[in-house]
């Protein structure tokens, strides 16, 4: 039997291991989200919302039934998808629509209708996200994926020879929407109207719609986002690659590791273009490469690669303005940033932030690293982070900037 003062003891640590991090938070949308987020004539995110491992993870309530969303970044591809469907569904609807169906049903490019790639196959991996990273420590996965030709919603030869691929992809992004999405739903629809439009020449008119920005979508400067629609528009998958391929050599990439990437099946060509052209906007920042590395070695689901593109498109945010980026580094297998006056800047693809133990690890690992040289580091996410997190920080004295790309939160 346990006496008093065992009994005391016993309670005081637990009561401090208790107050040393923070409880993983319990999230509401409502709470969360900004309200044209939240609901609209097509789509309700319900309330409930877990995070882990650096994600918020949504489910999202449409006319053709629950999406799931993993991320800040695939809740707005999500929400972006559904609009696109209901005005396909409207298109669908219309008379010339109607007419282009029966011109269609008698082409020959009806006897290719409905072959598709098959599904993009996914490597398991036992960790995600946000901490994946940190717990690799830049090692390497050997072996984590076979090279092959993919994308979600990819085409057969066939189809890109009479120019429905095309038309697959200029649909998708006059709607807002990645062309090269995972969802099946919204694939299914868009072929459907893509082989009206191509072998029906029907002539109805889509309701255009600003880029929704989900899968990375969303990037943050004009000039970048114009150049990424065309090249999405314009090149196919395998055209997509080149183009990359040569963009990451031109930057000094190592052409092992170039390949590497490019052939890894977690980042579909949306994904992949979207990662390279934030590191273009990077010119002269050194060791670009590194993070190709990391991306290549580590990535292995759709999650890993929107982390990716989130993070190079943060750091492509702040080299544009005053926080100027000279080098990328990485820390504990984070992709980081060195800024022109010698700061460490730790730009993450983070929903929200809280104090747990592994931030409390990661902090000490930062302001212990030898890269910074000009004081503490500075952190800027892509979402939100709890009080706790922004006091711990500020204990610290270090910096943090939120809601950096102007996410779906408030």
């Amino acid at each position: 039997m346990k006496t008093p003062l065992l009994i005391l003891v016993t309670l005081t640590t637990a009561a401090l291991a208790q107050d040393t991090w923070e409880a993983v938070p319990a999230l509401k949308a409502a709470d969360i989200l900004k309200p044209e987020i939240l609901s609209g004539p097509s789509h309700r995110v319900l309330d409930n919302v877990t995070t882990f491992q650096g994600r918020n993870h949504y489910t999202i309530e449409t006319p053709w039934g629950y999406f799931s969303a993993e991320g800040d970044a695939m809740l707005m591809a999500r929400i972006a998808e559904a609009r696109a469907l209901a005005e396909m569904q409207n298109v669908s609807r219309t008379e010339a629509y109607k007419e282009g169906v029966k011109t269609a049903a008698k082409a020959p490019l009806n006897t290719v209708r409905g072959l598709v790639d098959d599904p993009a196959e996914t490597v398991k991996g036992t960790a995600k996200g946000l901490w994946k990273f940190a717990g690799r420590a830049g090692a390497s996965v050997t072996g984590a994926a076979k090279a092959r030709e993919r994308g979600q919603g990819g085409d057969k030869a066939a189809k890109q020879l009479l120019g429905m691929s095309k038309a697959k992809r200029e649909l998708a992004l006059q709607l807002g929407a990645d062309p090269y999405s995972s969802n099946e739903i919204f694939q299914e629809q868009l072929e459907s109207i893509a082989w009206v439009k191509t072998a029906g020449a029907a002539t109805f008119q889509l309701a255009t719609m600003p880029i929704g920005g989900g899968a990375g979508l969303a990037l943050t400067a004009t000039e970048m986002s114009n150049t990424f629609q065309q090249s999405l528009r314009d090149l196919s998958p395998v055209d997509l690659r080149l183009a990359n391929k040569k963009a990451l050599t031109a930057m000094g990439v190592d052409a092992k590791v170039a390949d590497r990437f490019l052939a890894n099946p977690a980042f579909s060509p949306t994904n992949q273009t979207a990662f390279v052209t934030a590191l273009r906007a990077l010119a002269g920042v050194k060791n670009r490469g590194a993070f190709v590395q990391l991306a290549a070695d580590i990535a292995t689901v759709e999650a890993d690669a929107l982390f990716c593109s989130g993070t190079a498109q943060l750091f492509a945010a702040l080299h544009s303005g005053p926080d100027k980026i000279a080098a990328i580094a990485t820390l504990g297998g984070f992709p980081v940033a060195i800024a022109a006056d010698g700061r460490l800047v730790i730009a993450l693809q983070w929903d929200t932030a809280f104090w747990s133990e592994r931030a409390e690890q990661f902090i000490e690992r930062a302001t212990a690293a030898k890269l910074g040289q000009t004081g503490p580091p500075v952190i800027a996410l892509t979402g939100a982070a709890t009080p706790r997190m922004k006091a711990e920080l500020e204990k610290r004295k270090i910096g943090i900037l939120t809601n950096a790309l102007g996410g779906p939160q408030k």
